[in-house]
């Protein structure tokens, strides 16, 4: 069973340590007349107080308190450093300091006494929840389009129309996978922002170049730093996938279901319909492009 205890370091830099095993303890200067439960010696200068402060158990915690001393007492935690007054709870970590001696130059050399808690609580190590993701969030109504990164949210403005429409209709394939991001392929992106082949004008055609040109567009204005992408990422030799974390709240004011004719018809093989951010029939691509 690991007990609570202080690691002492003196002034000269040597360590022991002390279990504490009464629910008072006292540390100061040992004398005749006196001695703590922790002695803080040899002190030849009598900067110590024969009780210069004192530990107490109460209500599940250790409390540590200056006894009015002369030189004081400190508490560091973490990189701050106070005076200690009243009563202090201490957490794993805390760091008591006594004056011990003083250097040729004038520098201030303490006694050091770090508390160790070995039962004190862990912080579990859990990963992100969507929520927590950085994640993009559309505002289909309002048009508008917002990035949440690091707890922030903030509108990202100066969309292009094809960057926005990549934006828009990669985050309705994500609403339509539970909220979770979707790889999109690269056909299928060609797809969704310029339509079926039979439609492109005549002479031009589409690829992946296009594709990525969109795609930088869109990170220009969507991310924090378009060179380390968090929130457009590109899956190599498949396509891209957009950090859209989303619930159903966003889309309960449209309406999402795919518009497609019937069976048999021209929009059931798969086209998505652009400009609305409409999902396409899953089928795989019938070209690498």
């Amino acid at each position: 069973m690991r007990s609570t205890s202080l690691i002492i370091t003196s002034p000269n830099g040597e360590r022991r340590s002390v279990e504490l095993r009464k629910e008072r303890v006292t540390i100061g200067r040992g004398s005749p007349t006196c001695q703590p439960d922790v002695e803080l010696g040899p002190d030849q200068q009598q900067w110590v107080s024969r009780v210069h402060c004192i530990l107490e158990f109460r209500a599940g915690a250790w409390y540590a308190s200056d006894n009015a001393t002369v030189n004081g007492t400190l508490i560091r935690r973490g990189d701050r450093t106070s005076r200690l007054e009243g009563a202090v709870r201490l957490q794993h970590g805390d760091t008591i300091l006594v004056l011990g001696d003083v250097d040729s130059s004038g520098g201030a050399r303490y006694w050091s006494l770090a508390y160790v808690d070995p039962h004190v609580t862990r912080p579990a190590d859990l990963p992100l929840t969507p929520e927590d993701r950085p994640r993009v969030e559309v505002d289909r109504v309002g048009a508008r389009v917002f990035r949440r990164i690091d707890g922030q949210r903030h509108e990202v403005v100066g969309l292009r129309p094809k960057a926005y429409q990549l934006v828009r209709y990669m985050t309705g394939r994500s609403f339509r996978n539970q909220g979770a991001p979707v790889v999109c392929t690269y056909a299928e992106l060609i797809t969704a922002l310029w339509g079926e082949r039979h439609e492109w004008p005549a002479g031009r055609s589409f690829t992946k170049e296009d594709v990525r040109d969109v795609v930088n567009d869109a990170r220009a204005r969507l991310e924090l730093d378009k060179s380390q992408p968090r929130l457009l990422e590109t899956v190599r030799g498949i396509g891209y996938r957009l950090a859209a974390w989303v619930g159903a709240a966003p889309f309960h004011e449209v309406d999402e279901s795919p518009m497609v004719d019937s069976p048999g018809s021209a929009r059931d093989s798969g086209r998505a319909i652009r400009g609305r951010g409409f999902e396409p029939v899953e089928r795989p691509p019938t070209e690498d492009v």
